[in-house]
């Protein structure tokens, strides 16, 4: 049919105001047939003039980067076991940024498995942890996984702790300070904490005592494994004769 005054209007505006040429605007319109007209022919290449896209090479690529982004946002919802009937907003927010800093599908694929294992089942949840992670500089599979790994084998030697000192529970963020002090900062090994958390059974607070007994252990200056258990028999005593 011929064009109507607003259909002319909006061809003008975007060969004259947005800059586009009638063959770039006969491609895009043919991506459009039966959905939406002019309308949202105007939409869209309003949109690519935002984006500076204004040859089919640029907006080929562009569109293709969308659908990247669209795939990423459908794995990452249904492994969180979320579902968005429209995912604009998901790209918008979240998956965009993840994108631009670096992080590929099979990356935050595997973040999300990991997300929904620890009970973090919102995207606001996993965006924390990317941001996490890129703060500390992992980005590729491999260093995501490798760090994970990493926690997971400290996680074990924090939970033989809490059932050495008689705790039935999961480990906490709490635990993993209190080891990370005893190890990194004080320089125990994990032999030695065992065998103080071995003292530290069946106190009311076993944690904390056992955070105390090795400060005191520490500001004693006591290394070696027989000079730690001469002084837990001491201190084992000393508790003895106070009660």
């Amino acid at each position: 049919r011929e064009a109507d005054i607003e259909e002319r209007n909006l061809y003008l505006k975007w060969t004259n105001s947005l800059g586009f040429t009638h063959g770039v605007i006969i491609e895009v319109a043919k991506t459009l047939k039966k959905k939406g007209g002019f309308v949202r022919l105007d939409d869209i290449l309003s949109k690519y003039s935002e984006q500076r896209l204004f040859t089919m090479e640029e907006i080929s690529a562009f569109s293709m980067e969308q659908e990247l982004l669209f795939e990423m946002a459908k794995t990452v919802c249904k492994n969180l076991g979320l579902y968005y009937q429209n995912l604009e907003n998901v790209v918008d927010t979240y998956v965009s940024d993840w994108f631009n800093k670096g992080y590929e599908t099979i990356s935050l694929e595997f973040l999300s498995k990991y997300c929904f294992k620890q009970s973090i089942r919102t995207l606001d949840g996993m965006n924390t942890i990317v941001q996490k992670f890129y703060k500390l500089g992992l980005v590729s599979m491999e260093s995501i996984e490798q760090y994970i790994s990493s926690i997971l084998d400290l996680d074990e030697n924090i939970k033989d702790i809490l059932d050495k000192v008689g705790l039935v529970r999961s480990v906490s963020s709490y635990d993993r300070d209190f080891y990370k002090t005893w190890t990194t900062s004080w320089g125990f090994n994990h032999e030695q904490i065992m065998l103080v958390a071995d003292a530290s059974r069946g106190k009311t607070s076993p944690m904390p005592y056992l955070n105390k007994l090795l400060a005191n252990i520490r500001e004693q200056n006591i290394q070696n494994i027989d000079e730690i258990k001469k002084y837990l028999e001491q201190t084992k005593q000393a508790d003895s004769y106070s009660h």
